[in-house]
């Protein structure tokens, strides 16, 4: 088999070729080609990330290894959803610089082009992303109720889901998004077990 091979296999997803090739010692997942181009960036570039799983987690790449630009394989991320495996499963130092001083979020940022990947990797750097993927999005948290007329928390309730969601918003843009996203499950959970009590606890908070 060429030299290439494990670079193409990445490329393509061959999943099955990548494990025969690394299986059998002809290749690692930290071998470069040339341009110090490892199957970890193929991987990356090419948004395969159940072949990333396999490389990092089970054959023992080095996510942090890098090209002879210096840069790892955040930098050639074209998605969003690479982006966030990469650092969120995968544990990539995102604070890297390349050669050239910049991180990935610069590098990126700079050529215009994957936009969802720098508004990610930007929305690190300013502290306002989740820090791992088991992060709960934000709920969209419909109730209803039937005993009580003056509660507008029902199922539809436009006025009472703009307020949640500017809620929801708040807590995104603080300081400690997750404690926020807690007490909002916290609220829920109250709201379900005693609506009427639990009304002007969270309406203050809207």
């Amino acid at each position: 088999m060429s030299h290439q091979n494990l670079w193409t296999a990445s490329s393509d997803n061959n999943i099955a070729l990548v494990k025969s090739l690394i299986g059998a010692g002809v290749h690692t997942p930290n071998d470069r080609d040339p341009n110090g181009y490892t199957p970890i960036h193929a991987a990356a570039s090419y948004g395969h990330i159940d072949l990333l799983r396999y490389l990092i987690t089970e054959a023992g790449g080095d996510v942090n290894i890098k090209d002879d630009d210096d840069e790892t394989a955040l930098f050639v991320a074209e998605t969003a959803d690479v982006a966030k495996a990469l650092v969120e499963e995968f544990k990539i130092d995102y604070h890297h610089k390349n050669s050239d001083g910049q991180t990935a979020a610069e590098k990126i940022e700079e050529e215009d082009e994957f936009t969802e990947v720098s508004s990610y990797l930007k929305s690190l750097e300013n502290g306002t992303a989740p820090a791992t993927t088991s992060a709960a999005p934000a709920p969209q948290v419909r109730y209803s109720y039937e005993n009580s007329e003056d509660m507008h928390m029902a199922d539809g309730d436009d006025e009472y889901q703009k307020l949640q969601r500017e809620r929801i918003e708040r807590i995104l843009s603080s300081d400690n998004p997750e404690a926020g996203m807690r007490e909002l499950v916290e609220d829920a959970v109250r709201l379900q077990l005693n609506p009427e009590s639990a009304e002007r606890h969270v309406r203050r908070k809207l």
